[in-house]
């Protein structure tokens, strides 16, 4: 897991901004695991924080936590967001 930096939080926010969630990764039962140890992990980090849990190829899966203090479940394809949910 990692805090990200100021430009990078902001990215994120905007995507979030002018996307509407629509998103629930199909990963593999090797990423479940992960998928659990990294919400955990971010439930109780700062806004800003990023853990990247799974994915295959050119794509992760990664929670963020936003500025609302919403956890954001990304779909990341070639550094792009792709799409997100909201896991709360």
């Amino acid at each position: 897991m990692e805090e990200l930096e100021e430009k990078e939080i902001e990215f994120l926010e905007k995507f979030i901004k002018e996307n509407k969630p629509t998103f629930e990764p199909c990963i593999s039962i090797r990423d479940t695991e992960r998928k659990k140890v990294c919400y955990n992990l971010i439930k109780n980090s700062p806004i800003g924080s990023y853990c990247i849990y799974g994915g295959s190829g050119f794509r992760t899966y990664s929670f963020y936590k936003g500025k609302d203090n919403n956890i954001y479940n990304f779909e990341i394809y070639l550094q792009d967001p792709i799409e997100y949910s909201i896991q709360n």
